[in-house]
């Protein structure tokens, strides 16, 4: 894989710092905002349920051998959540593509502005802008003959800002509607106790919500979800590529099963360091963010090498592609210490007086 300009080789990553150069610099970049990766009490039970299932199953969850962690992990998910119901599997692109290819078959599928690549089927692009894609939809409604599943990702983790929700309440009448939304960073630290937004977005009634998401951001685990109801779990469980596709490690599920403590402790140290972050802030001006969400976006991309020179990383790099703008955010979670944050805020007092 060829490297791009301005990118950096670490040889050593925990949830605040990184080793580039034989030097450690501070790290406020990536997506564990829980900072669970470096979570000793988490490490500890991961370790646990490693010694117990494994590092991995490879077989399929519908073999004649059944691992009971899974089901658990599932009950949790939809207890914490809210959902009726839930699947894991192992990652949230195949959470994504598991769905909307069972949607697929009898849906008429319609994907927003932002909807993450994991969730679009070959050759379909993502609509460009919220305003024209509501307008789409209503000249579509004449042809509509199947239920309609409308996908959306529910926050933007590169601009910080959450998408809107407004266009549900102006759908064209008389239709069955699914929303089917990506919760991949916004599970585990948005929403009522982290439930993301099975917990907290209110539906028109008779719409059927379905959230997917990636367990890997918050949550700190290599695997994926789908919470919805009952039926639709069934329907996927019972699919081909459910039954084809090996599990997540049943070790980290263990580690999700008993360590909702850990998960509460962490998310109490990640609001605190966003009001000690927030409040240290030389100007808010500079970034545009979200209320309780823990990343920082900016627009002046001079930020980034600046900080490199402080031996601090911080998340730009082009996006959507290697020929676009660099997109620059800075990234607090809950592993941050004190003085990372303080060390931070001086640094970026400097950029801006000089």
């Amino acid at each position: 894989m060829p490297e791009e300009k301005g990118t950096v080789s670490a040889r050593r990553l925990d949830g605040r710092t990184v080793e580039i150069d034989g030097l450690t610099w501070r790290y406020f970049s990536g997506t564990h905002y829980l900072g669970l990766q470096t979570n000793r009490d988490f490490l500890d039970l991961v370790s646990e349920g490693l010694s117990r299932w494994g590092a991995h199953f490879g077989g399929s969850r519908r073999s004649n051998l059944r691992l009971p962690v899974f089901e658990d992990a599932e009950r949790l998910v939809a207890k914490t959540t809210g959902a009726e119901a839930a699947l894991v599997v192992s990652g949230g692109t195949l959470a994504g593509q598991l769905l909307v290819h069972s949607l697929a078959a009898t849906d008429h599928l319609y994907f927003a502005p932002n909807t993450h690549p994991a969730l679009l089927l070959p050759g379909v692009r993502p609509a460009g802008d919220w305003e024209n894609w509501l307008n789409h939809l209503q000249r579509e409604a004449a042809n509509w003959k199947k239920p309609v599943t409308l996908v959306f990702n529910r926050m933007d983790p590169l601009l910080a800002k959450p998408a809107p929700v407004e266009w549900l309440q102006a759908l064209p009448p008389g239709f069955h509607y699914r929303i089917v939304i990506d919760d991949s960073h916004y599970l585990g630290i948005m929403g009522r106790e982290g439930g993301g937004s099975y917990s907290d977005l209110v539906l028109p009634d008779g719409y059927e919500l379905i959230v997917i998401s990636s367990l890997g951001k918050a949550m700190g685990m290599p695997a994926g979800c789908i919470l919805g109801n009952p039926d639709r779990i069934a329907g996927l469980w019972d699919s081909p590529m459910f039954g084809g596709a090996s599990p997540p490690p049943p070790g980290y599920l263990h580690a999700f099963v008993n360590g909702q403590s850990i998960y509460r402790q962490a998310r109490l140290r990640l609001r605190e360091n966003i009001r000690l972050w927030e409040s240290a802030i030389p100007d808010r001006e500079l970034f545009s963010a979200f209320p309780d969400y823990p990343v920082y976006y900016t627009p002046d991309n001079r930020l980034a090498p600046y900080l490199e020179g402080k031996e601090i990383l911080i998340s730009s790099f082009p996006y959507p592609g290697p020929a676009d703008n660099a997109v620059t955010r800075i990234v607090v979670n809950a592993a941050h210490t004190e003085a990372d944050l303080h060390f931070l805020a001086d640094c970026l007092k400097q950029f801006q007086t000089e």
